[in-house]
């Protein structure tokens, strides 16, 4: 039932965030599964649910969002120009072809 859908549309390394799509009646499994997971190979793992959407379509706004919130912490930290224009292009990178 979890394997058939379940699949990683997104991830972003700096946000650490991902869009794990997986079918309707399998949701609620994965959803109190993936806190239990606490090591992949030899990297340690921490997984929260930010949020449950119907669409991939709704997830990507939610995504967007959400890293504008990070976007707008981060830059505060940020003396130069340069180093906010190159957070926010690795930051607002989002591939779905993965």
């Amino acid at each position: 039932m979890i394997e058939q859908g379940f699949r990683v549309k997104y991830i972003n390394d700096r946000t650490k965030i991902a869009i794990i799509r997986c079918l309707h009646r399998g949701q609620r499994f994965v959803s109190s599964i993936l806190p239990l997971i606490t090591l992949i190979g030899d990297v340690r793992a921490k997984f929260r649910t930010l949020y449950i959407g119907a669409t991939i379509i709704q997830c990507n706004k939610f995504i967007v969002s959400h890293q504008k919130q990070f976007l707008d912490r981060a830059m505060g930290q940020m003396t130069s120009a340069k180093e906010r224009q190159d957070l926010f292009k690795r930051v607002m990178e989002f591939d779905m072809d993965r």
